[in-house]
């Protein structure tokens, strides 16, 4: 039989209570200092860390003025200016003010409609949404035949403005491509093989524009601008590849752009960016970026700004004088660049725990998809180019290569992701054409996709 339990008095009670919260009190205790002094620890590190990177800002600023990287707003400015009368800029801002007038609900379900009827399987009612879009924006239309016919494009943009700086002309500029790639389907679908090259040239002009400006986000929607005509183009070759015209009007230069995007140039703007970012976080009382002040350093920075903001900056600085590096040691070699830009990537990742790299996950990511992309934007062209030296062998020869090697020297053009001839396959009814794409495999052609959009290979299928 158990014994019994021991009465638990009001006298008894009250001193257990005492020394569950004596206990406790203790414990929270300990756990406070133990905070307190980690935060000590780590408050001390950091500002030692960020004062040492602080006093390198001047020599990493020299740095980047010897390299030639720009770190004004007047040293982003052509030099000479773009003559007024060649500048398609100001067109661009027009229909930028026009489409702006369209409701935001309304724009969503035109980009849908179009970009539905850019794809082979569009349905009758993709159709019909497009040629009342086209019929609507017929004036946008004329404006973007005028702005294609001047040969340059500076936007003067206010850069001083940093991330307040507005940049309307990008939507507009989309806009304006998916406008021409309906047009030229409609065109292709009638019968009407060059009036859709005349509108595939064209938004090929809008690409050239854009890309003109020396900032990454130019360099995308260029590249978005040029993917949304390539479709049309491409199947201009596969309903009318068989007739020489429409080879002699895709193999001039408005249409198949032999231009290598330069991706040196697209970041020659980002040093003063970052560098006006830093300049108007000091003018804001407390300001901290972003990314600091959601995370547990937002405290240790806030008693440490001058400093922490001064690391930052340096360590970005670092971060573009080594991407500059990298490219101009890549001449132009599109896959040298993509390595050489890995290797900036790995080193600064290798380092992003250490005082003053605290902002390396927040930027290198951001650039982490553009040497990929500037490779995907060139084998895309080479793709074309490729496809069209093919198409007019069959017409002096009657029938296609058996292989790229059959082809002249100067036909056979390398794939932007391995430095070597494309990958091609004849078939019974045409060929099968394609670059190994970002994952650098050969998939035997697959294209089907797979992350952010993008596909295992880039190929083209002709068959007729």
């Amino acid at each position: 039989m158990s014994a019994p339990l021991p009465i638990l008095t009001p006298r008894r009670r009250s001193r257990l209570l005492l020394r569950i919260a004596a206990g406790l009190f203790g414990f929270l205790l300990m756990i406070g200092l133990v905070t307190l002094g980690i935060f000590t620890l780590t408050d001390t590190a950091r500002s030692k860390g960020w004062a040492e990177l602080a006093r390198t800002l001047p020599e990493h600023k020299a740095a980047v003025r010897r390299q030639g990287i720009p770190l004004t707003a007047a040293q982003l400015k052509r030099s000479p200016p773009v003559p007024p009368d060649q500048n398609a800029a100001p067109i661009y801002l027009q229909i930028a003010a026009q489409y702006e007038q369209i409701p935001v609900a309304v724009r969503d379900v035109d980009n849908a409609a179009l970009r539905a009827f850019n794809r082979p399987q569009r349905a009758k009612a993709d159709r019909a949404a497009a040629r009342k879009i086209l019929l609507r924006d017929a004036e946008i239309l004329r404006l973007a035949e005028k702005a294609v016919q001047r040969p340059g494009c500076d936007f003067a943009r206010f850069w001083e403005q940093g991330n307040d700086a507005r940049f309307p002309e990008f939507a507009a500029m989309r806009h304006v491509a998916h406008l021409l790639a309906a047009r030229a389907r409609f065109a292709i679908e009638s019968g009407n093989p060059e009036a859709a090259l005349k509108d595939i040239a064209a938004g090929m002009q809008v690409s050239n524009h854009v890309e003109q400006n020396p900032y990454l986000l130019d360099l995308l929607v260029g590249y978005a601008i040029e993917a949304i005509v390539d479709r049309p183009f491409l199947e201009t070759l596969q309903q009318y590849g068989h007739r020489s015209d429409v080879l002699a009007g895709a193999s001039s230069a408005e249409t198949v752009s032999p231009r290598t995007p330069s991706l040196r140039h697209a970041v020659a703007g980002e040093a003063f960016f970052a560098c006006n970012t830093f300049r108007l976080l000091r003018e804001t009382p407390e300001g901290l970026p972003d990314e600091i002040e959601k995370t547990w350093l937002a405290p240790i920075a806030a008693r440490h700004r001058e400093d922490a903001l001064d690391a930052w900056e340096s360590r970005t600085l670092a971060f573009w004088c080594d991407a500059d590096r990298e490219l101009k040691a890549a001449s132009g070699n599109l896959l040298a660049e993509h390595h050489g830009m890995k290797r900036v990537r790995e080193r600064f990742a290798a380092q992003d725990l250490e005082p003053g790299y605290e902002l390396t996950a927040a930027f290198t990511p951001t650039f982490d998809p553009f040497p990929a992309k500037t490779m995907q934007i060139a084998a895309y062209r080479v793709l074309r180019q490729q496809a069209v030296a093919l198409l007019r062998h069959r017409l002096a020869n009657g029938q296609f290569p058996d292989s790229l090697s059959d082809l002249p020297e100067k036909k056979r053009i390398a794939d932007p992701f391995t430095n070597q001839r494309l990958r091609y396959r004849k078939t019974d009814t045409g060929f099968l054409l394609y670059s190994v794409g970002v994952n650098f495999t050969d998939d035997n052609g697959d294209d089907e996709t797979i992350d952010r959009g993008n596909t295992l290979d880039l190929a083209f299928r002709y068959s007729r």
